[in-house]
């Protein structure tokens, strides 16, 4: 889900969905058949400014054509989602390097802020989460 202070923000037009073939039921994505993955998304509304962007949030599959196809969704569903093309953030583990299939996908639709946040749950390195943001 998504966590934020709701004395600054406000969600609305929440979404959660399945990292799947199909999205809109409980399922099992492509080739990773141990968890089911999801994605939520609202519109954040900044009390302070008044301001809204559209957020995005996921914990990606391990499995790489589960993950490839995911990003598909993602970004699919952005686009479902987001029909004002306000500001968008997606954030996540990713569970992929730079170079990996799902991460060329994203940066099509995002781009990567370049943070990193550290690991503490014993990953490997490569496999990291991250946000991306557009607009």
């Amino acid at each position: 889900g998504i966590a934020y202070d709701p004395d600054r923000f406000e969600l609305s037009d929440r979404h959660y969905f399945w990292l799947s073939p199909t999205p809109d039921e409980m399922s099992y994505g492509w080739d990773e058949v141990s968890y089911h993955r999801i994605a939520c998304c609202a519109v954040v509304t900044d009390k302070a400014y008044g301001k809204q962007f559209f957020m995005m949030v996921t914990h990606m599959p391990l499995a790489d054509m589960a993950r490839s196809e995911a990003a598909k969704v993602i970004i699919e569903r952005e686009q479902m989602y987001n029909t004002l093309g306000m500001p968008s953030v997606l954030v996540g583990d990713m569970n992929a390097t730079q170079d990996d299939a799902a991460s060329a996908t994203f940066r099509m639709e995002w781009r990567n802020t370049g943070r990193k946040i550290p690991q503490r749950c014993g990953y490997v390195a490569c496999k990291y989460p991250c946000i991306l943001v557009w607009g």
